[in-house]
């Protein structure tokens, strides 16, 4: 901030708390970590299919039983 003379009287600051924000992203990456795991891990064919349809992911299995 500045007087009308343009001499700096004051600062404003803006902060906020992303703690939670933080601590959600690393569990989402501990549990995708943990799919992983298993999916790569189990014998079974394991695919992910969206709402049209569409593969978004397999593992291993899945390469080995449909090529």
């Amino acid at each position: 901030m500045c007087d009308i003379n343009g001499e700096l009287i004051g600062i404003i600051e803006s902060s906020h708390d992303v703690t939670d924000v933080v601590r959600a992203r690393d569990q989402l990456k501990e549990s995708e970590e943990r799919i992983r795991a298993v999916m790569d891990t189990v014998a079974s064919a394991i695919l992910t299919i969206d709402g049209d349809g569409i593969i978004q992911d397999g593992n291993h299995s899945v390469e080995k039983i449909f090529g």
